[in-house]
């Protein structure tokens, strides 16, 4: 704490980070304190079960039985709304993180600017189903104003139309590995 006048302005919480690794298509968060909290995030999202049992086509009886399921059941059985409204649950978790990982610099850094390096594209990652890449662009720059992009034309886009005037945005990230 002494040495925080002396401390960088600008944090990046990792880079490359997604919710699924690139080129996987799985899903993820079944665990008791997942369910348990999607559980919560849903009831918010529809607030009456017989609202979410009509655009699910379920028949819970309580908030309780609510659970997510994957996307080969969504297929199998065509609750597709159902395993969209799993993985918006999870994109809100993964901004969540975004913001707690803020609160905690910003509580030895209080001026701290809390960003992401190289996230990647709705339309890019994974290769199979771009819609598990995990990140929600207009809630995640509602928490970050700092973030490094790769060229990527949407989420160009979504940080030019989601984020505040005084967003430093880094743009058109170019370059590679060598092997």
């Amino acid at each position: 704490r002494d040495w925080k006048p002396f401390s960088v302005t600008f944090f990046m919480t990792g880079d490359e980070k997604q919710l699924v690794a690139h080129g996987l298509n799985d899903d993820l968060c079944f665990s008791e304190t997942c369910v348990a909290d999607f559980q919560r995030w849903i009831r918010s999202e529809y607030r009456s079960l017989s609202k979410l049992n009509r655009e699910w086509g379920t028949s819970f009886k309580s908030w309780e039985e609510v659970y997510p399921i994957d996307l080969d059941t969504a297929k199998k059985t065509g609750q597709i709304a159902r395993w969209i409204d799993h993985r918006r649950h999870m994109e809100y978790l993964w901004a969540k993180l975004q913001s707690d990982a803020k609160a905690w610099i910003r509580e030895f850094i209080p001026w701290a600017e809390v960003g992401t390096s190289g996230s990647h594209d709705p339309g890019h990652t994974p290769t199979l189903t771009p819609a598990l890449g995990g990140i929600d662009y207009w809630r995640l720059y509602r928490i970050t104003q700092l973030d490094m992009n790769y060229y990527y034309p949407l989420q160009l886009d979504a940080a030019r139309d989601f984020t505040s005037e005084s967003a430093l945005i880094g743009m058109g990230l170019f370059g590679g590995y060598q092997q």
